[in-house]
């Protein structure tokens, strides 16, 4: 079933575990053996939730048949870490891009983008695909019933449809970091820094919503892509990485719950992480093997 978020609530994490009475002759002795288990248990537990937290939720779907990127596609004011790939028949990986839900408009792109990636080998059916803005409270829910049937190895992007109606960067007034003291549009804002660990960062990043195979999940961008930092980076001179400085607010695609304004050229494929999500599924094998 492949690697599982981990969860405060599994029985075998000592942090969810019930407090015992030493004097209940229902607790067991311990032994050198209970202890080396529980210290074992621990390790694999504590390890699997520093990966989840340092890959975000997208580690459950790169342990499964498709993957979930994001970035921000601003073509208005030149193109520097424009989402590559972005149209038909552009590639990612073994992948090809198949399906665009979305078209720039006349002046030019000025949205947020998704992409998810078939990488498994049978088809899979996107029903349905919206984002939840929290930083704007805007919902876009603007490419009504999919019914996309995705090929293996295929990628689908979902952008602006009529207009700018993806402009996602827009009014962040839920995060408003550029008010707080020290706010920075390249090192402190709430991708990056003291300020994204505020509440109002922490607790607003856009959601990505959508149903594959019938089955509905909830994404969190939690390095603030989709609302580029929590705020307009139109409106601030910012780092490229090219090296050039520009308000142009453009971010390469990197895997949802990763990185965000502060890595503008994006960060390796799932599948990178994926090395590592394998060796910790790994130690948990060992350790469920060591039970029988």
């Amino acid at each position: 079933s492949g690697l599982q978020p981990w969860s405060p609530s599994r029985r075998n994490s000592p942090v969810a575990a019930e407090p015992s009475n030493r004097s209940s002759p229902d607790v067991p002795a311990r032994s050198p053996g209970n202890e080396r288990e529980s210290l074992y248990s621990y390790f694999a537990d504590t390890t699997l939730a520093c990966f989840a937290v340092l890959v975000g939720t997208s580690l459950s779907l790169s342990a499964g048949s498709y993957n979930v990127y994001v970035g921000y596609a601003d073509s208005l004011r030149g193109a520097p870490d424009f989402p590559n790939p972005f149209a038909v028949g552009e590639t990612i990986g073994a992948a090809t891009v198949t399906n665009v839900f979305g078209v720039c408009s006349g002046g030019g792109c000025d949205s947020g983008a998704v992409m998810i990636v078939n990488t498994g080998s049978t088809a899979l059916t996107v029903n349905h695909l919206s984002v939840n803005d929290r930083a704007n409270g805007a919902v876009y829910d603007i490419w009504g019933s999919l019914g996309l049937t995705l090929a293996a190895n295929s990628a689908a992007i979902f952008l602006e449809n009529s207009g700018n109606n993806f402009d996602s960067s827009d009014f962040g007034g839920n995060t408003n970091p550029q008010s707080i003291a020290g706010f920075d549009p390249n090192t402190n804002n709430c991708s990056v820094g003291a300020i994204s660990l505020l509440a109002q960062c922490v607790n607003n990043s856009p959601i990505v919503t959508f149903t594959v195979d019938g089955v509905g999940s909830d994404l969190f961008d939690t390095g603030h892509v989709l609302d580029t930092g929590g705020f307009d980076t139109a409106n601030y001179l910012h780092n490229h990485s090219d090296g050039s400085v520009s308000y142009n607010e453009s971010l390469q695609w990197r895997a949802i719950g990763t990185t965000g304004v502060n890595d503008p050229g994006g960060v390796p494929e799932p599948g990178t992480w994926l090395l590592l999500g394998s060796g910790l599924v790994a130690v948990a094998s060992r350790r469920n093997l060591s039970r029988r």
